[in-house]
């Protein structure tokens, strides 16, 4: 006589002195991921990566994607699941069943990476700034402002 056990959301088919695993997992496999680590569930998409085959702990990285359809806004974690983790649960499912938009996440990458840009230029440009002015006396700083407002005709 065999009896389906849960252990950790992975089920497995025990009978008598054999275990059998009921649902089998590859790397590049698609899993919806149930997150029960807050107060309020949350259910995202993600994609196995990695097995671990630690010794005293064998582990399943997956990285959980964390967009919808309807957000402007995008992540990408990475969770770790083995039998110590008790809030998330993970099920397998078709890559057509992500709620995943490619070229919408893409698009908001690309957008990310504008904004990091523009954040370095800024950052650079008052790194140069601070440099230049940093530790001038109020004339010299005088003399560098008139400088870069100078035209081609007063020089």
């Amino acid at each position: 006589m065999s009896k389906v056990v849960d252990l950790n959301g992975t089920k497995f088919e025990v009978e008598d002195t054999k275990i059998k695993k009921v649902t089998e997992y590859r790397i590049g496999d698609t899993v919806k991921i149930l997150d029960n680590r807050y107060s309020n569930p949350e259910i995202s998409d993600g994609i196995i990566v990695d097995f671990l085959n630690f010794k005293s702990l064998p582990t399943v990285r997956i990285a959980q994607i964390s967009n919808s359809n309807f957000s402007s806004s995008i992540d990408v974690s990475f969770i770790s699941i083995n039998s110590k983790t008790k809030e998330i649960e993970i099920m397998p499912i078709s890559p057509d069943e992500m709620k995943i938009d490619v070229t919408l996440m893409n698009e908001l990458f690309d957008s990310k990476i504008a904004t990091k840009l523009r954040e370095l230029d800024e950052l650079k440009h008052k790194k140069n700034f601070f440099n230049k002015f940093f530790g001038q006396s109020e004339e010299a700083i005088d003399k560098i402002v008139e400088d870069a407002f100078e035209t081609e005709e007063d020089r």
